[in-house]
């Protein structure tokens, strides 16, 4: 079956300039109000990020090593050793050597190390770039209907081939795809930077950043329950 193809569709035309100028115009604007959207919830994120936290201490975080002591010439991947120990609230451990703590292995496909650590901080990033993109679905939720995004939308359908409008969650899955790096993933820092937990702050401590939170935790907890 021939690809069905944007009408406005050429070989040599990259996909931003295969949208016709109303449509990129309105893909240009809903990327602003996405932006606009994340900045003016910034403190909602840093209190999550702080509750985010603290129920990792609260769960229960083991101090894990490498140890190298058995590493072969020709590999120097190390072996995870489970102390049995966990980050304390009280903990003088800064916030950057928390989050760097190995809780895994991972292939690295890189020649001299098989395998390499996985840090708490991989775990956590991916929460947060989700926590992100969560609310640029739902800023795409509110404009599903809007008209001014109809050149946009229209695109979509015919990029993504999603169908008629009324497939509402596959018309927004394309949207999301189409967006999520450049409205996104590629600021994900900018915004962490304007954060208690940004790298300026890695040398807060555990205890600092847990006696700060906790309360906000326990309100969280309290409403969801």
């Amino acid at each position: 079956m021939e690809e069905k193809k944007c009408p406005c569709y050429d070989e040599g035309m990259s996909w931003h300039t295969k949208i016709s100028q109303k449509a990129d115009e309105e893909r240009r604007q809903l990327i602003a109000l996405v932006h606009k959207n994340i900045e003016y919830r910034l403190p909602e994120i840093n209190e999550w990020l702080g509750k985010s936290f603290v129920e990792m201490i609260d769960k229960g975080v083991e101090i894990n090593e490498l140890d190298h002591s058995m590493d072969p010439e020709w590999d120097h991947s190390g072996e995870l050793v489970h102390t049995g120990e966990y980050v304390s609230p009280d903990s003088d451990m800064t916030l950057y050597e928390f989050l760097e703590l190995p809780i895994g292995m991972s292939p690295s496909y890189m020649s001299g190390c098989g395998m390499f650590p996985d840090s708490l901080w991989s775990d956590w990033e991916i929460e947060y770039n989700n926590k992100l993109l969560g609310i640029m679905n739902e800023t795409i939720d509110q404009i599903m209907d809007d008209e001014s995004y109809a050149e946009y939308l229209d695109y979509i359908r015919e990029r993504y081939n999603v169908g008629t409008k009324e497939e509402i969650f596959s018309l927004r899955e394309g949207v999301t795809d189409d967006l999520s790096d450049e409205a996104v993933i590629d600021y994900t820092y900018d915004w962490l930077a304007q954060t208690d937990f940004r790298e300026e702050r890695m040398d807060v401590t555990v205890k600092q950043l847990y006696e700060k939170y906790k309360g906000a935790a326990e309100v969280y907890q309290k409403k969801m329950a």
